[in-house]
C-alpha cells in the first residue's frame, strides 16, 4: 500500500507540474498570447505617446492609419475595443498571435497582407499602446 501511495504522489506531482507549465502557455481571455500578462494604465503619458507616434509613423503607418483601411485595419479605436495586453502581445508576438489567437486570426483573414514582425522592443510596444490610447480619445491625428 505504501508503494502504491508513493507512486500516486509522484505521478500526481508530475501531472500538477506539467499542468502548471502548460497553463502558462494558454492565453488569458482577451489578453492574447505573449509576454504581456498585465498592463497597468493610468492617465495618458504624453511623452510616451509622442514617442509611440514616431514609432507608429516609421514602423506601422505603411500598412495602418488611424481612420482609414489600408493594408491593415484602421487603429483609432483599437484601444477602446481590445485589452492593452492584447495590443502589446500582437505587437511583440505577431506570428504566434496570428496563428493561435482567434481574434487576431479573424482580423488576418480580412486583409490582403499578413502583419509583419517589426521586432519591437517592449518599451516601443508600450509607447505605441499609449499613442493608440491617445488616438482613441481623439487627441492624436493622422
Amino acid at each position: 500500500m505504501t508503494h502504491r501511495f508513493l507512486i500516486f504522489v509522484i505521478a500526481g506531482g508530475f501531472l500538477l507540474n506539467a499542468g502548471w507549465t502548460a497553463a502558462q502557455d494558454v492565453p488569458q481571455k482577451g489578453k492574447g498570447i505573449g509576454p504581456i500578462t498585465e498592463v497597468k494604465l493610468g492617465p495618458i503619458d504624453v511623452q510616451m505617446a509622442q514617442a509611440g507616434g514616431k514609432t507608429f509613423d516609421t514602423k506601422c503607418a505603411v500598412c495602418h492609419s488611424l481612420d482609414a483601411k489600408k493594408l491593415g485595419p484602421p487603429l483609432r479605436d483599437v484601444a477602446r475595443g481590445r485589452a492593452p495586453e492584447w495590443i502589446m502581445n500582437l505587437l511583440l508576438n505577431v506570428n504566434e498571435m496570428l496563428a493561435n489567437d482567434p481574434e487576431a486570426s479573424k482580423l488576418r483573414s480580412q486583409y490582403p497582407l499578413r502583419m509583419t514582425d517589426q521586432q519591437l522592443k517592449q518599451d516601443e510596444a508600450r509607447q505605441i499602446l499609449e499613442y493608440l490610447r491617445q488616438a482613441a480619445q481623439g487627441q492624436a491625428g493622422k
